[in-house]
């Protein structure tokens, strides 16, 4: 059941997230360009505000009487978003990055729960009620990329961290099955980056059982590098591969 106040509060959080990385960064790191095989500080916060843009346009789309445009037709796809901004100066992606969230919270401020409950209001998202793919969007992306940006500075105890307020914040927004094992998974992946193996893979196991569609990924995971080779990871994804075995 979707909860308007505790999801505003969410993306309030991940937007913070990110100026807090931004925030710890000398000057020269944050106007430094990256590479489409190694984002920069820059990338990462133009990315994940277009995203925001992408979906506050969308609910603004709705609610006007437009039709909204669909992440599989989104043309701003990740290297295109890269390249857009590759040469701008750092203060137009901060701002860029400032409009979009707060676009993204304004959308989502006009909804009433039901109507983040909805399937329905954003058609190409149907898989999920909204106030899931608003989280995604911005929290849970941004928090991501967070997260692969300070593994990509050497940072591993700061990763996981931030992989442990994923889970950790967002426990008790649902119920479901397929939800607690998101839980669970981003859980494994905290334990993994700290070469925490056995807890690791207790939670992997426990996430699997809830939400055998995490399974795949976990295979290429990165995060979860860590404990693929153990014997006891490899005769959980034996047993998931036969389950009635």
């Amino acid at each position: 059941m979707a909860n308007k106040a505790r999801v505003l509060e969410l993306l309030e959080r991940g937007y913070s997230a990110e100026a807090a990385l931004v925030a710890g960064l000398p000057d020269e790191e944050r106007s430094n360009p990256g590479t489409w095989g190694r984002w920069s500080v820059r990338d990462t916060v133009a990315h994940n505000a277009a995203w925001k843009a992408h979906l506050a346009d969308g609910l603004a789309a709705v609610s006007e009487g437009r039709e909204p445009t669909s992440a599989a037709d989104y043309e701003h796809h990740s290297e295109v978003i890269i390249g857009e901004h590759h040469s701008k100066p750092w203060s137009e992606i901060e701002a860029f990055a400032e409009q979009a969230h707060r676009a993204l919270v304004r959308q989502v401020g006009l909804l009433n729960d039901e109507e983040l409950d909805s399937l329905e209001l954003l058609p190409w998202r149907g898989d999920r009620p909204l106030w899931r793919v608003a989280l995604g969007t911005g929290f849970n992306h941004p928090l991501i990329h967070i997260s692969d940006y300070y593994k990509q500075r050497g940072d591993i105890e700061q990763a996981a961290e931030v992989i442990s307020e994923l889970a950790t914040a967002v426990v008790d927004l649902d119920d479901s099955p397929d939800w607690q094992g998101l839980v669970k998974y981003n859980l494994a992946c905290r334990h993994s980056l700290l070469g925490e193996k056995g807890p690791a893979i207790d939670r992997l196991r426990q996430a699997l059982d809830l939400n055998p569609g995490l399974l795949d990924w976990s295979k290429e995971d990165p995060d979860l590098e860590a404990i693929r080779g153990e014997p006891a990871c490899r005769a959980l994804y034996e047993s998931h591969a036969h389950p009635d075995a």
